[in-house]
């Protein structure tokens, strides 16, 4: 049971990752769009 919260947490984190990631992309493009 812990072994699968531990690997519940790891991917959660891993797509948060991601998701931030994208977003700092698409931010990034967004400025030097307007710039």
């Amino acid at each position: 049971m812990r072994r699968e919260f531990f690997n519940w947490k790891k991917r959660r984190n891993a797509s948060e990752m991601i998701l931030l990631k994208l977003k700092s992309r698409l931010w990034n493009w967004n400025v030097s769009f307007n710039w």
